[in-house]
Formats: C-alpha cells, sequence, structure tokens
C-alpha cells in the first residue's frame, strides 16, 4: 500500500505505533476515567429578592380556593370580550 501522504509504501501488517499511540490517547482523553473522575455537585445561588419571593404568598389562597370551587360548579363568571382582548393581546405578541 501506498500512504497518500507520503507516499512511501508501507507493509501490510506493520503499523506505526506512534500514531497508534496518538490516536489512543485521544479517543481515551473524550471518555473521563471512570475510577478517576469525582463526584461533582452543582449548586445554584439565588438572589435575594428570589428568596424573599419565595417565601412570601403574595395571593389571597381562600379567593384562589373560591374561584376553583365555582370553576368546578360551572358558576364562574366568564366575560367573553376580556377573553377575546386577551387573546388579541396574546397574538399581538406573537408577531
Amino acid at each position: 500500500m501506498t500512504d497518500a501522504i507520503s507516499k512511501f509504501t508501507r507493509q501490510a501488517g506493520v503499523t506505526n505505533s506512534s500514531a497508534d499511540k496518538a490516536s489512543q490517547s485521544k479517543d481515551s482523553a473524550g471518555r473521563p476515567d471512570q475510577s478517576k473522575a469525582s463526584k461533582s455537585t452543582d449548586e445554584v445561588i439565588l438572589s435575594k429578592a428570589a428568596e424573599s419571593a419565595m417565601k412570601s404568598n403574595d395571593f389571597d389562597s381562600s379567593k384562589v380556593d373560591e374561584i376553583k370551587r365555582q370553576i368546578s360548579e360551572g358558576k364562574y363568571p366568564l366575560d367573553s370580550k376580556v377573553i377575546a382582548k386577551n387573546f388579541v393581546a396574546l397574538e399581538s405578541m406573537i408577531d
């Protein structure tokens, strides 16, 4: 066979050991060794505003429960004009 790069012929069965070693080290570089891999943990640091927002209840849970009850009973008033306006506003954000 002729080596396309160097134009020298190579004997069948003879390999370039340094090229093989480089190829093997390149392959193993992409895979971390399981015995050497250490467990890492991710950490999320929240801002003070996010922490306070998560702690506070800025809604009236009794009002939410009342709305849920009205919806389940089919008595929650729906205003079709308000719903249509909100759909138009949403659609304008898409364009």
